[in-house]
């Protein structure tokens, strides 16, 4: 079994930026973690996370590895870090993970779908 790293992040400090490589994912083990983007309109907040959660997942799975959203800890966290490079090893030793990642995919897509849903209908055209 691979014995993944503890990350620790002190409140308010950015755990990753939209836009930059990554090549780790991370389940929260303590804490409270915010997933926000940058629209036209300014931040736009995608997901508040707690522990169990994982995030930065895209990042082991898109080929340019480039961040989605940012990550900052709402709280202290110890996070547990998925590195890419042991990330297939594990999940061959752990399928059970692959259901818990693709449930966390689906539902994480499901909650985005609604807030932006939400958000156009606030929207007004003006002729």
């Amino acid at each position: 079994m691979i014995n993944f790293p503890i990350h620790n992040y002190p409140k308010d400090q950015v755990i990753f930026k939209e836009g930059t490589t990554g090549n780790v994912a991370f389940i929260i083990k303590e804490g409270t973690a915010e997933i926000s983007i940058e629209g036209e309109s300014g931040k736009l907040i995608l997901a508040e996370l707690h522990p169990g959660d994982i995030f930065g997942e895209m990042a082991l799975f898109l080929k340019e590895n480039k961040r989605t959203a940012t990550a900052v800890a709402l709280e202290d966290c110890e996070l547990i870090a998925i590195y890419k490079n042991f990330f297939m090893d594990y999940l061959k030793e752990c399928p059970a993970v692959v259901v818990t990642l693709i449930n966390s995919l689906i539902q994480r897509l499901q909650e985005t779908s609604i807030r932006l849903s939400q958000s156009k209908s606030l929207v007004i055209e003006i002729d």
